[in-house]
């Protein structure tokens, strides 16, 4: 990415060059796969096997009827201490629970809104 930065940066004709010449060069080709064998990086995260999109849609434990909203004096503490990757870790980790025990954590408040029938 950094040659795309320099690219963008100074927009010389020789960054801009390396930068299409790496296009060239990774087009088709995965940038990033987790690791395998002894020094696999799921394994060592306790994350276990991958699942595919379909296992996802299928999983019938998500919390999926209900949402979280946040009330602007909440959003602006997160935006202000840069919590957001926060929460949204807790969210994936535990779901709305861990997100409600997250935010109750440094005291913030949160509406529960439920999902409109429509998308229900």
């Amino acid at each position: 990415m950094q040659l795309l930065a320099d690219a963008v940066e100074t927009y010389r004709v020789e960054d801009v060059g390396r930068w299409w010449e790496w296009e060239a060069a990774a087009e088709g080709r995965r940038q990033l796969e987790w690791s395998r064998g002894a020094r696999s990086l799921r394994a060592l995260a306790g994350l276990g096997t991958d699942r595919t999109d379909q296992e996802v849609a299928e999983d019938d434990t998500l919390d999926g009827e209900e949402r979280l909203g946040l009330p602007p004096d909440t959003w602006s503490w997160m935006r202000a201490h840069d919590q957001g990757p926060a929460l949204l870790d807790a969210a994936e980790t535990d779901g709305l629970h861990g997100a409600r025990r997250w935010l109750a954590g440094y005291g913030l408040d949160w509406d529960d809104v439920p999902l409109p029938r429509s998308l229900a």
